[in-house]
């Protein structure tokens, strides 16, 4: 009990060099997709799986 897990939070730049990402695609030609970009995806596709399985849910108690 007496160690500190020491918690930091990842900076957008600090990822970058992290897991050699490009954040900022200004300066070249490349296909990619941004974190954010991609984070936002993410956070879009269990937005409609939720939505799927909400109706999935309400459809079988209607038809009960």
């Amino acid at each position: 009990m007496g160690s500190k897990s020491a918690e930091q939070k990842l900076s957008l730049f600090s990822a970058d060099c992290l897991w050699e990402v490009p954040v900022n695609l200004k300066d070249g030609d490349s296909f990619h997709l941004t974190i954010e970009e991609y984070l936002l995806a993410l956070v879009s596709l269990i937005d409609e799986l939720v939505r799927f399985v909400y109706i999935q849910i309400c459809k079988d108690t209607h038809s009960a």
